[in-house]
């Protein structure tokens, strides 16, 4: 990634919010749902199993952002 000069890479991270990050785990959340079914109805194992991980990644980011709190 480039840098403009002068520009420390520590203080580019800075732009992101938290939002962002809320939203993502929650459209996951919702995409893993939704693909669990498409899983079941196509009865695609790989899918099924696959689309389960991501429900509990997502709930598992999402109860550790609830539990320690946002910056």
């Amino acid at each position: 990634m480039r840098y403009r000069v002068g520009e420390d890479p520590a203080t580019a991270a800075l732009n992101s919010t938290d939002h962002t990050l809320i939203i993502t785990v929650v459209m996951s959340l919702f995409i893993g749902i939704a693909l669990v079914w498409l899983g079941h109805r196509g009865r695609q194992f790989w899918l099924t199993s696959w689309s389960y991980g991501l429900i509990v990644c997502s709930v598992l980011y999402g109860g550790w952002m609830i539990y320690h709190g946002m910056r």
